[in-house]
């Protein structure tokens, strides 16, 4: 048997992987859908983890600094001239593109699969869409994707909806506080895009009779620099989620959910998933963007290598870990 390389060894190969994935980024030159950012040991269980909107691999590099080097983590991204609005005409035909790659890369054996925010549907249907080719060995892990088009626990009329809402106010502020920029030239430019974007998505539902979902984007992310394509690209991403109509999912499934909710939101990632699965429920102190960075990524990397570890085990099939002990929030 080869001996597994030191852990310094893992170390250096994966900051060098890291490195080169920003710079790539960065440059505008990512080529292929599979990103390694970590080689991990030899017997490890891959982790690939689907891009969230922006379509960039290079943004799952912290959590998987977080996961440590022994664990092999490969990032799936949309390759730089993809990211144009006819590659995310749909969740499904992106899916199936990346499940190409994904099946080349690894025909055969255990995989972990899995996406942070949009990433989480988009992970969803390459899952579906893999067990329709006969895949059983797959643990699909969310990290606080919330599901539309199934139906939520609490509705938006529902005065319980608004008074949680409410309670979520002060910790949503306190995050607000610690992680903005609060100088008054971005304090100003925020507010301009919010309203920006809530202006063209009225004119847009008005003159074409549907949701435009898409040009919500521009008020929580800053597009400012991005090319019209790539711009489109985003937009045409965040439309086709809210297109997407999840179908139950037989698997195991591991949900881990931000307590800290958007101000205005409330994002009920663990009740729909329960509409079309049998997951476990993790919650993780901090917001949606927080939790894959530490100091707040740290709890929930630390139970991912956990289960992980434990679906890597010759006995390990991914069906008990809806019923493993869940940590409880400090």
């Amino acid at each position: 048997m080869t001996e597994a390389p030191p852990a310094t060894d893992l170390a250096g190969r994966m900051q060098h992987l890291i490195r080169t994935a920003v710079w790539r980024e960065a440059l505008g030159r990512t080529s292929s859908v599979l990103l390694p950012l970590s080689d991990g040991r030899a017997d490890g269980v891959p982790f690939y983890c689907v891009h969230a909107l922006s379509g960039a691999g290079a943004v799952l590099t912290t959590l998987a600094e977080m996961l440590g080097p022994e664990q092999p983590f490969i990032a799936i991204q949309a390759p730089t001239s993809a990211r144009h609005p006819g590659f995310a005409r749909s969740i499904e035909a992106m899916a199936a593109h990346y499940v190409e790659a994904l099946v080349k890369a690894r025909p055969a054996g255990k995989l972990a699969l899995g996406g942070w925010s949009v990433g989480g549907v988009i992970a969803l249907e390459m899952a579906q869409q893999l067990r329709a080719r006969g895949r059983r060995d797959i643990l699909l892990v969310n990290i606080d994707c919330e599901l539309v088009n199934v139906g939520a626990d609490i509705a938006r009329h529902s005065p319980r909806y608004y008074w949680k809402v409410a309670a979520n106010f002060p910790t949503w502020l306190a995050y607000d506080l610690r992680d903005r920029d609060w100088r008054p030239r971005s304090v100003i430019r925020r507010f301009r895009n919010k309203f920006q974007a809530l202006a063209r998505m009225a004119c847009r539902r008005i003159a074409e009779r549907r949701p435009a979902h898409g040009y919500a984007v521009d008020g929580f992310m800053d597009t400012s620099r991005f090319s019209p394509d790539y711009r489109a690209f985003v937009r045409a991403l965040y439309d086709a989620f809210y297109r997407y109509v999840p179908a139950p999912y037989a698997g195991p499934v591991v949900v881990f959910e931000a307590s800290v909710q958007p101000v205005a939101h409330l994002r009920q990632v663990g009740a729909t998933w329960r509409r079309i699965a049998d997951p476990g429920i993790i919650p993780v102190t901090g917001t949606h963007e927080s939790i894959i960075k530490a100091p707040d990524g740290i709890a929930l990397a630390a139970e991912l290598r956990r289960r992980l570890a434990a679906f890597a085990a010759p006995t390990g099939t991914g069906a008990e870990f809806s019923r493993l002990p869940v940590p409880q929030p400090a």
